[in-house]
């Protein structure tokens, strides 16, 4: 799944999570919500995505913001 941003350039979402993560200017319940506003199928792709974007650290940050609220 890919998505444009304002300047046009082709990013994943797995990009934007890690880019909000990096920056410390979104909060984590934020980043929460965000993912579980999403469909079964763009939720599996995010974290398939995240995957390989990520190292097993980092990966296991995002799995506990996503479904247990925690940093």
């Amino acid at each position: 799944m890919k998505f444009y941003n304002q300047d046009d350039r082709y990013e994943s979402l797995g990009e934007m999570f890690i880019c909000w993560l990096n920056c410390d200017c979104i909060p984590a319940a934020v980043v929460q919500n965000t993912f579980r506003e999403g469909t079964k199928e763009c939720k599996e792709y995010i974290v398939e995505d995240l995957y390989h974007l990520c190292d097993k650290k980092q990966l296991y940050r995002f799995i506990r913001i996503f479904y247990f609220g925690k940093e």
